[in-house]
């Protein structure tokens, strides 16, 4: 079993703005030489998520989950945004053959910036178990 990580740093700008790191995460599947196994994708943080998702259908996930938990009415100024991180996810695990994630057609990993900041640093990790 061989069992690679590396963390990489995301600048993102928000709110509700997603970006795809697909090609990023299979750089390091790749690198780490794993023909078979998992990859696991974790955003650090409690604002940001992680989305897989038809690259076509990517938007309408951010609109519906924007208007099932709206920006305004919460006490804490950012409320909206540790929920909504809550309610998709931080973490991921896709599985990995001959080398490369296995994704259905026309899906991709999207990293969601919460948060109505600007250049904003999001650090994800990706572990990668196989062999």
């Amino acid at each position: 079993m061989r069992v690679c990580s590396e963390v990489v740093e995301v600048r993102t700008f928000g709110p509700m703005k997603l970006f795809d790191v697909t090609a990023l995460v299979n750089k390091i599947v790749e690198k780490c030489g794993v023909s078979e196994g998992v990859a696991w994708i974790s955003v650090k943080g409690a604002t940001p998520a992680l989305l897989l998702c038809e690259e076509s259908r990517c938007e309408e996930v951010v609109e519906a989950i924007t208007r099932l938990i709206p920006f305004s009415g919460w006490r804490h100024g950012n409320a909206y945004a540790h929920l909504i991180s809550t309610t998709l996810s931080t973490s991921i695990a896709v599985p990995i053959e001959s080398s490369r994630l296995v994704l259905a057609e026309g899906y991709s990993i999207k990293l969601l910036e919460t948060r109505s900041v600007y250049n904003h640093r999001r650090q994800i990790v990706v572990q990668i178990h196989g062999r």
